[in-house]
């Protein structure tokens, strides 16, 4: 038998999940990443602020930072992408009989 899986890159946008009861948009306080880092899940990628409170954003998934899509100061909104991550992923494998 043969086991093949195949890599493949992906681009993939980083959304601003919903952070709170009623948070619509958040303030981009400070970027802990640049593009092309290499970034880790659980990660710090940025500090945002709400009317309510200052969040840390993390990382779901590892990749690297291919753009930020707001600067510093900027108003993100809720559902919108905060940054674009490539990321590689394995199909599941193929088994051949041979």
């Amino acid at each position: 038998m043969l086991h093949l899986s195949i890599e493949q890159q992906a681009v993939k946008p980083f959304l601003l999940a919903d952070i709170g009861e009623g948070i619509a948009e958040v303030e981009l306080l400070k970027w802990y990443v640049k593009e092309g880092d290499a970034i880790r899940q659980f990660d710090p990628l940025c500090e945002v602020q709400s009317d309510k409170a200052n969040v840390e954003i993390s990382s779901r998934f590892d990749g690297v930072v291919t753009a930020l899509s707001h600067a510093e100061g900027d108003i993100a909104l809720v559902g919108e992408p905060l940054l674009t991550v490539s990321y590689t992923h394995l199909t599941l494998p193929t088994i051949y009989s041979v």
